[in-house]
């Protein structure tokens, strides 16, 4: 599901890319829950997933890292 969610919001159509923003930087209680039972710590998930994008939006022609 956090796969997913990542690939939604980087390569996703706008209804994906929304969705999966909101479930990976906004909605902390089910992103947590989720991270928690793969053995992942969403805090240092979220801020490799910002990482990572900040590094790909230039290659991939984004405007915003966020979908709006």
């Amino acid at each position: 599901m956090v796969v997913k969610a990542v690939e939604d919001w980087r390569l996703g159509a706008m209804r994906a890319r929304r969705d999966a923003q909101a479930f990976l930087f906004e909605n902390d209680r089910d992103f947590e829950t989720v991270c928690a039972r793969a053995g992942l710590d969403s805090t240092s998930l979220s801020e490799k997933v910002l990482k990572i994008g900040r590094k790909l939006e230039p290659q991939a022609g984004f405007v915003h890292a966020f979908a709006v």
